[in-house]
């Protein structure tokens, strides 16, 4: 090993680089629609005309103001409805926002976010996109929402890919029909931001666990609120049906084979395009030296403690790890610093993760290597 020692406040450095770059997230894009944005709106006096949400509609006889829009002490609202309240007052406010939209083809994410009281109905280009505390069916002015309190945080909706479709190069116009719970109701809100967001929605970093009852349950990360156009599962090259819906990251599968088990997940992405295919393998029953990969201080989870464990020990003199196939992170026979690197990544940065048996699973050594066979006390 040498006399080498890598000092605790450089390890202490490489970590915290490592967990400032931690977060995988979606960045804005563009926004198209900002709280305090000027809207067009319509009192619900009387039912407006059918074709109100449409991008076509003439609104220019409507009212204008700036958004939130409402009445109470929730917000700080621009636009003050102080008429709505009472036996004279009115239930619902329609609202339109026109929007320019460079290239309709390159959107691959809507996120839509709300403050509202009570209920609201939400459209695109005239399709309905989402309903928040609002009954199904159709409605009229007279319908009332849900009670459901300002909030006072904006709350945020990943609209579906099906959403897409209605968007167009060019203008757009969202359309908003605001439902209180009653005339008598002490508080109305709507306040509303649209924006596009970019970056990598397709999902990674497959893993699957054997349950103490026989099933596999199998997990991977992807952005909040994505929904695939296509998501497929397969199973040995068999795809597993009913398979998971296009919205989730997660899957127990309730029938998985003795032996071996190689599972790989299939998407696409808002408008078609093909993600790599993610992967991950296990093996049930079977015998032999198992260990489970990246469990450097063998206590039966793969976490930051793991890339420190091996770090003390080639370092700092420290025990080494008691299952040297567990520590090489990397599957290249030997234990060095790439292998605490190649963890952090997988465990930080969406980096690929370690090769099989993988870091949830127990399982036998793929790789022919010199460090000897082992078991992880956790795996026994």
């Amino acid at each position: 090993m040498g006399s080498h020692v890598l000092p605790r406040a450089l390890v202490a450095s490489v970590l915290l680089i490592v967990l400032a770059n931690a977060s995988r997230s979606l960045q804005a894009q563009e926004k198209y629609i900002a709280s305090g944005d000027e809207w067009k709106y319509f009192k619900g006096t009387e039912d407006p005309p059918g074709d109100w949400p449409q991008l076509g509609f003439d609104d220019a006889s409507w009212l204008m103001g700036a958004t939130p829009i409402g009445y109470s002490t929730d917000l700080q609202y621009k636009t003050i409805l102080s008429d709505m309240m009472g036996a004279e007052g009115y239930l619902t406010v329609y609202a339109r926002k026109t929007f320019t939209v460079a290239s309709a083809g390159s959107v691959k994410l809507l996120k839509l976010s709300l403050k509202y009281d009570d209920g609201m109905i939400v459209y695109l280009n005239g399709s309905e996109i989402v309903r928040k505390a609002m009954p199904a069916g159709a409605v009229t002015k007279d319908t009332a929402g849900t009670d459901h309190e300002t909030n006072t945080a904006f709350e945020a909706t990943y609209l579906s890919c099906d959403a897409l479709l209605d968007l167009k190069t060019g203008d757009n116009v969202l359309a908003i029909e605001g439902h209180n719970a009653a005339t008598t109701s002490s508080d109305f809100s709507i306040d509303v931001e649209l924006e596009s967001l970019a970056g990598d929605l397709c999902p990674t970093d497959l893993t699957c666990t054997l349950n103490a009852s026989g099933t596999v349950t199998l997990k991977w990360k992807k952005p909040v609120g994505v929904a695939y156009d296509t998501l497929s599962l397969f199973r040995n090259d068999v795809q597993i049906t009913p398979g998971p819906a296009k919205t989730v990251a997660s899957y127990v599968d309730r029938a998985p084979a003795q032996g071996v088990n190689n599972y790989r997940l299939a998407t696409s992405t808002c408008g078609g395009v093909d993600c790599t295919e993610i992967t991950c393998s296990l093996t049930i029953g079977g015998g032999g030296t198992t260990f489970r990969r990246g469990d450097a201080d063998d206590n039966g989870a793969v976490n930051i403690t793991d890339p420190v464990k091996l770090l003390g020990s080639l370092f700092r003199g420290e025990p080494a790890p008691t299952c040297p196939d567990a520590a090489d992170f990397d599957d290249n026979g030997a234990l060095n610093i790439t292998d605490a690197i190649y963890l952090l990544t997988a465990l930080f940065r969406g980096g690929p993760a370690p090769p099989p048996p993988g870091t949830t699973d127990c399982g036998e050594d793929p790789t022919q290597d010199d460090l000897g066979d082992c078991t992880s006390t956790s795996c026994q």
